[in-house]
């Protein structure tokens, strides 16, 4: 089962019932039911100044209507919309933040400027089921994760036509270390983790294992897997380091709240856990520092900085 069918257990079983909404919005952004969006337009000098700083993309759904929200970062106040049903966010080092979405048989993903409210370039995913997202801040490479057909595609400088490559499990997220080595993670419970080398994934044995992924990113040291939250627990954040294809534990950060999906920038990790989006020291974790409650079912996010 991947992170997203552990999820969808849930609320099958009435333990995350309130995530309805949040999760159908995921369900439409991997083709089983139609995009989804609605007219509006938040374009004047002020919001177009308030974009100009570091923003907080964080993909939304109101059940109707769906949205990636823009907010202020770090005063978390919303400065703008983008009227698309997105499954997964990733930036780059000059502030570009890539959507991903899923219709059919196919993927899409999106490519904005900051702060911009329509696409500047477009690429064509062949596989469905596009999920996470990652750029290597390298060479500009893009990865994007593709759950139905057990594959990652790499774009070349984040353009063209991707190269395949295939997985032995569905992956859920992607991430790249500084060296431009890439990892992946996904696949149910306990959940895969991977590395790619020579242009095959190869195994990473795990310390400590993740049951149900909610991300993997690199922190600045280490790189942090989460763990996504169960019935009777709280999500949490482990780091590892890597040597000889094998994840050793490190330390873990214990976030005070359920979560479905983490971004760390810095200091501070964003959480949502499809109600609300909370800020955590990193990687002390404990108490939320801000709590932002007024998006519709929060899920996928990231921070992009002002180039």
């Amino acid at each position: 089962m991947s992170s997203l069918g552990f999820r969808h257990w849930l609320l099958s079983t009435g333990a995350a019932g309130a995530l309805l909404t949040g999760c159908g919005a995921l369900r439409q952004a991997q083709g089983d039911m139609p995009p989804i969006g609605a007219p509006g337009a938040i374009g004047s000098s002020a919001v177009q100044a308030a974009t100009a700083g570091d923003l907080l993309y964080v993909t939304g759904n109101t059940g109707t209507f769906a949205y990636v929200y823009m907010l202020s970062y770090p005063a978390g106040k919303v400065v703008g919309k983008i009227d698309k049903q997105i499954a997964g966010l990733c930036s780059d080092a000059q502030g570009n933040v890539y959507m991903t979405q899923s219709y059919h048989s196919t993927s899409t993903i999106f490519e904005y400027a900051h702060g911009a409210k329509k696409p500047k370039a477009t690429l064509v995913d062949p596989y469905n089921g596009a999920s996470g997202c990652a750029v290597d801040r390298t060479t500009g490479n893009l990865a994007v994760a593709n759950q139905e057909g057990n594959t990652v595609v790499v774009y070349a400088h984040a353009r063209g036509k991707p190269k395949r490559y295939y997985i032995w499990f569905a992956p859920d997220f992607v991430a790249y270390n500084p060296k431009g080595e890439l990892f992946v993670t996904g696949g149910g419970s306990p959940a895969g983790f991977a590395e790619l080398l020579s242009g095959q994934f190869r195994r990473v044995s795990m310390t400590k294992r993740i049951e149900f992924t909610m991300g993997v990113q690199w922190d600045g040291t280490y790189m942090a897997l989460g763990e996504a939250s169960g019935t009777y627990s709280d999500g949490l954040i482990r780091q590892y380091t890597i040597v000889k294809h094998k994840a050793i534990w490190q330390s873990g950060t214990k976030l005070g709240t359920f979560a479905y999906s983490f971004f760390i920038e810095g200091s501070t990790v964003v959480v949502a856990d499809g109600y609300r989006v909370y800020f955590f020291a990193y990687p002390a974790g404990g108490e939320p520092t801000k709590t932002i409650g007024n998006l519709a079912s929060p899920y996928a996010l990231t921070v992009s900085l002002a180039p």
